[in-house]
Formats: C-alpha cells, structure tokens, sequence
C-alpha cells in the first residue's frame, strides 16, 4: 500500500497498474479515452474549453509545435479510426 507522502509510483506498482500491457500502446489507449470523454462534455465545462482553447501569439522557436490534440489525432490516424 502506498503511503500519503510518496508521490513517485515504482515499476512493480506501474506493472501492476499496466496489467502487463506495452507502456506506450497503454498511454496512447488512455489518450485516446480521455479524448472521447471530451468529446462527450458540455462545451460550458472548463476542461472542454481549456482543451479546444488556441492560443495566440507566438511560440518561443525551440518550442516544439505540437500540442496534446494533435498527439491524439496522430494516433488516431495509426489506429485508421
């Protein structure tokens, strides 16, 4: 059982967690679920409008262009969903 204190899960406790699974395939599946959970949400809700919010303005160069949305729709497109 995991203490209050510890905020770090160790390996045996992910493998536990993962059932097993490939760490990846088991991220891009949450993503995926998290992603038609979201779909499904009021647009009043603020996790929604966080979500579908663009900023603007402009990005410091280095900073990689992606954004989560655009990580699901990547596996989305691998999936052919």
């Amino acid at each position: 059982m995991r203490s209050k204190e510890r905020w770090r899960i160790i390996n045996k406790e992910l493998q536990q967690l993962i059932r097993g699974e490939y760490i990846v395939k088991y991220i891009k599946e949450q993503r995926i679920k998290f992603w038609g959970y979201l779909n499904g949400m009021e647009d009043v809700k603020l996790v929604k409008k966080i979500t579908d919010w663009n900023p603007t303005g402009l990005r410091a160069k280095a900073r990689p262009k992606n954004r989560w949305r655009d990580e699901v729709i990547k596996d989305l497109k691998k999936l052919k969903l």
